[in-house]
């Protein structure tokens, strides 16, 4: 009854995040799988990856956008790319360097604050401060 209670008052979702044998299974996923911390697009805003697929050839289109983020200055080692409209990521290095392709601005906040908006085709090979997780992008029309 516990449960039913929890479903109706906080969602499905809520209740498999507050689950912890449930969250042990999809790390192993993750793990078997092969996704790193870094490039989570397999995880949605609430972190299972419940969400509705998406057709490749609008994501991918040729008036795509996308952001790279890189852990070290002048964009080197590991790199995340942003392609969607929105992406929290929740584990990983910090960021030093960034580059954004494309027509599309995006808004990064960090630890639940803005910490900058990044303008078409901008290209940052150092950054003043670096960005430390958590942070969430979202892309913007300019």
């Amino acid at each position: 009854m516990e449960k039913v209670e929890k479903v109706e008052n906080h969602g499905l979702e809520q209740l498999l995040i507050d689950d912890e044998e449930f969250m042990k299974k999809i790390e192993i996923c993750k793990s078997l799988l092969g996704i790193d911390e870094d490039y989570s697009d397999y995880e949605n805003e609430n972190g299972i990856g419940i969400e509705q697929d998406q057709d490749a050839w609008v994501e991918h289109s040729w008036n795509s956008c996308e952001l790279k983020l890189f852990n070290r200055e002048n964009f080197g080692g590991t790199q995340t790319r942003i392609m969607r409209r929105k992406k929290r990521i929740t584990r990983s290095r910090k960021k030093y360097s960034l580059q954004s392709r494309g027509s599309c601005c995006w808004e990064i906040y960090s630890r639940g604050k803005h910490w900058k908006t990044v303008r078409p085709n901008m290209e940052i090979n150092s950054l003043r401060k670096s960005l430390k997780t958590p942070f969430y992008v979202e892309r913007k029309i300019c």
